[in-house]
């Protein structure tokens, strides 16, 4: 059977590796390969020094296998999410309800009518995905928020995007939530600006710390610890996954039993 490293082993591997990688780089490479060496390394770093300290300031709401058996198949109806949304708000006393889903299409009009509601007036933040690819020009949804921007000016450009329907437009606070993976499909940094068509857009991080954070933002918007909060930033990942509370959402909402 295997055996576990014990944690000076596996610092001495880490040692090992990284002195390989600091040789080997003193030769040419191709450049893909050992930038993914390089990658790795530093995740098993990341991961060893990640904190299981509760992170306290939010929960992730998860429409798990649980919530979709207690409440349907997925798609739900508007109602249902306008629901959950007011529930967080109301009952639980959320400061700010960030989404992650984005709702390209109208839906059953009186649950689109309260979301569109909650988006204008409330503590609510609504997504929208930039593309970077650029293979494809795409457009779906209408796209709102952002401020004038005639330049980039460190900010990452898109070349399409993914936005709500039309009777979303009004929303008060609107962050993106596109990303740009690595080459081996890690996600290890975010677009925390985005410019498209001579706007600039957040991250949908920076969306909910402008909305609801309680602090007057700089003149450039908040920036959430990420330097100037333009740009393609690294993400510092501090915290273990399960230093976050996750809530599914049949617990979260009473409507799915009622």
């Amino acid at each position: 059977m295997p055996h576990a490293l014990s944690p000076a082993a596996l610092r001495g591997l880490i040692a090992l590796a990284a002195l390989l990688l600091a040789v080997g780089g003193q030769w040419p490479q191709s450049g893909l390969a050992w930038t993914s060496a390089d990658e790795w390394l530093r995740d098993m770093l990341v991961r060893r020094q990640a904190s299981a300290q509760p992170e306290q300031r939010l929960a992730v709401i998860d429409i798990d296998e649980t919530s979709l058996r207690a409440a349907g198949a997925w798609p739900w109806p508007r109602e249902r999410l306008a629901t959950l949304v007011e529930q967080l708000i109301g009952n639980y006393g959320a400061r700010a309800v960030a989404l992650d889903l984005v709702l390209p299409e109208p839906a059953d009009t009186g649950g689109d009518t309260r979301l569109a509601m909650l988006a204008r007036h409330g503590p609510v933040i609504l997504p929208q995905a930039f593309d970077y690819n650029g293979n494809v020009p795409l457009r779906v949804g209408k796209l709102t928020g952002g401020v004038p921007a005639p330049r980039a000016d460190g900010a990452v450009a898109a070349s399409g995007y993914i936005a709500n329907h039309a009777g979303l437009a009004d929303a008060a606070h609107i962050g993106n939530i596109g990303f740009i993976p690595d080459p081996d499909g890690v996600i290890r940094r975010l677009p925390m600006q985005t410019w498209f068509a001579g706007r600039r857009y957040p991250t949908l991080s920076l969306a909910m710390l402008d909305c609801c954070s309680g602090t007057r933002a700089a003149a450039a918007g908040p920036n959430g610890g990420m330097q100037l909060g333009d740009g393609l930033r690294r993400l510092p990942y501090r915290l273990q996954w399960e230093a976050y509370t996750v809530i599914p959402a049949s617990r979260a909402s009473r409507y799915f039993f009622t």
